[in-house]
């Protein structure tokens, strides 16, 4: 091999690593440091207004999401899974029963206002049922024009807070 066709073949690798160093930046960036900033209080104790977030875009288009994932929604409100496709909710005495069980109360505050859940609630295929950890400042699918969202109005999962400082780390 002369050296011209080194030199040609050495400029052709390099275009073809920065073209996939640049491909793996912008998947990176896209899915998983996609930045929100909370606001209000539905989701205290676990998310404060103006903590700086980052978010999984892939994990709803790629994976199945689970109960308890904190997720954005296209209108930009973070809230948490609760229920999921094909299950049946309904909120009595403060509790959330999915199926006819009470649901652990990991996250979530008693709720003193049931709303559209003080009757049983389908979810259905490619929906979910959503609450904010304090559900008595939480706008969520307690309330008839939210109700059930579909998968498609689910932009990612929050998996990482950023700011503040002393609050840094994964979020689960």
């Amino acid at each position: 091999m002369n050296d011209d066709s080194q030199i040609f073949r050495n400029i052709i690798l390099s275009i073809i690593k920065v073209i996939i160093v640049i491909t793996l930046a912008f998947l990176v960036s896209y899915s998983f440091l996609n930045q929100r900033t909370m606001q209000g209080h539905s989701m205290e104790e676990q998310l404060k207004s103006q903590d700086i977030l980052f978010l999984n875009r892939l994990k709803p288009k790629i994976f199945s999401l689970k109960r308890y994932d904190i997720v954005v929604m296209s209108d930009k409100s973070i809230k948490r899974i609760v229920g999921l496709p094909g299950e049946r909710v309904v909120i009595n005495n403060g509790y959330i029963y999915i199926n006819d069980v009470v649901l652990p109360n990991l996250y979530i505050g008693r709720i003193s206002n049931p709303g559209i859940a003080k009757n049983e609630i389908y979810i259905g295929r490619d929906e979910y049922f959503i609450i904010g950890d304090n559900p008595d400042s939480s706008e969520d699918s307690r309330v008839s024009r939210i109700g059930n969202v579909k998968k498609k109005k689910i932009e990612g999962t929050i998996w990482f807070r950023l700011y503040p400082l002393n609050r840094i780390g994964i979020i689960r």
